[in-house]
């Protein structure tokens, strides 16, 4: 049974596999089962996309119009080469991970709509299905995250190079850091070494009282 005060769960201890409202009769529960999955496809997967899509194509006729009106330009052969194979990767990388967000985001939806209709018609459901596919789907929808980094990395030259070169500069600034601080303390210990001999320098040739 539903437990929770506000949003409720269907088994003590797993509050994340099966989250709904605590009274599966009232308003806000019609809201949850009924219209809440397809506002979350449209705001969470549709839009995101259609977005993603319109600001690829626009990416990529900006850089053909830029290409043709800088044609009065002189450009050697390898300069050509290196500007249509950076135009292809970054082409790429957005394809990519356009696809790779529909794919792992999609099904999430899917199940979410398919739960509404079982619920609309009075289908029961199994709780430990609703479980393994809740942890499932959970996965998928974390592998968004990763997996773009490692097609970026795998597939695009120019954001390996990036990246190392980056890693680089934080390794040089952690190791200036580090650096500065060493010297720092050599530079007090060493005051400090200096002071105590002229002090004792100084009692040793006081005269005796």
């Amino acid at each position: 049974m539903l437990s929770a005060q506000l949003l409720g769960r269907l088994q003590p201890g797993i509050a994340t596999s099966a989250c709904g409202p605590a009274d599966p009769f009232g308003l806000y529960a019609n809201f949850y089962f009924a219209q809440w999955p397809f506002i979350q496809v449209f705001f969470v997967c549709l839009i995101p996309v259609t977005l993603m899509v319109s600001g690829s194509i626009d990416i990529h006729r900006t850089i053909q119009k830029t290409k043709s009106r800088i044609q009065t330009v002189v450009m050697n052969q390898p300069q050509q080469l290196r500007q249509a194979r950076l135009h292809r990767q970054m082409l790429i990388l957005m394809i990519s991970s356009i696809m790779i967000f529909f794919v792992t985001t999609l099904p999430v939806s899917i199940r979410l709509i398919v739960a509404a209709y079982e619920i609309s018609v009075g289908k029961t459901t199994n709780l430990i299905k609703i479980i393994s596919d809740t942890g499932i789907l959970t996965i998928l929808l974390s592998l968004n995250y990763a997996i773009n980094f490692y097609v970026h990395c795998l597939t695009s030259k120019l954001f390996r190079d990036e990246f190392i070169q980056c890693t680089k500069i934080i390794y040089r600034l952690a190791g200036c850091t580090t650096g500065n601080n060493t010297i720092n303390i050599n530079h007090t210990i060493m005051q400090s070494v200096a002071t105590g001999n002229v002090q004792a320098s100084i009692r040793h040739q006081q005269p005796p009282t």
